[in-house]
């Protein structure tokens, strides 16, 4: 019973918007858990790129934001007055995944690895900007442009410079 109450609270993250994308004006913004599945696609690529384990950075950017199927995903300005406990509220959420699962899950991360998973929500943020923008959405350049400063890795400095300078739909023009 507890596996399926697991599995099915971990699917309200496909239903839960990325709040912050209101701000900039976007009406129907990505999920958790469309953000999750690219911040883990990118982890994993940075991870192999900065010489670090590739699929504890994949599992990790995975389950980052796992806890906002009970915490919400609140962006800055209405964290400024709810208080939220996601490290509680993943610790409570991983109590009903399986027993192997929860002792992964509980393991403390190497900071190289914290840093890569960082470093690929920012990137995963700066191309959902980016697409944002190329759709009409020009707010979505504050959010680009403020994850610049926050990057640690030397890669993804470089590719935050790609991101920014490519058309999100540069691959698929290419095809034709």
């Amino acid at each position: 019973m507890a596996l399926a109450d697991w599995v099915y609270e971990l699917g309200e993250l496909k239903r839960i918007a990325r709040s912050g994308w209101w701000t900039a004006k976007v009406r129907n913004p990505e999920t958790v858990a469309e953000h999750s599945w690219r911040t883990a696609c990118i982890a994993y690529a940075l991870a192999l790129e900065e010489g670090t384990d590739a699929n504890a950075a994949a599992v990790a950017a995975l389950f980052h934001d796992a806890a906002e199927a009970r915490t919400l995903d609140l962006h800055k300005t209405a964290k400024k007055y709810v208080r939220s406990d996601a490290t509680a509220a993943f610790a409570d959420q991983c109590a009903a995944s399986p027993a192997k699962t929860r002792v992964e899950l509980d393991k403390p991360l190497p900071l190289i690895i914290q840093a890569v998973v960082k470093d690929a929500d920012f990137l995963e943020m700066a191309a959902t900007a980016q697409e944002y923008m190329a759709a009409g959405y020009v707010e979505a350049r504050t959010w680009r442009d403020g994850v610049k400063a926050k990057l640690k890795t030397d890669t993804a400095k470089k590719w935050y410079r790609e991101i920014c300078k490519t058309k999100p739909s540069a691959w698929y023009r290419k095809l034709k």
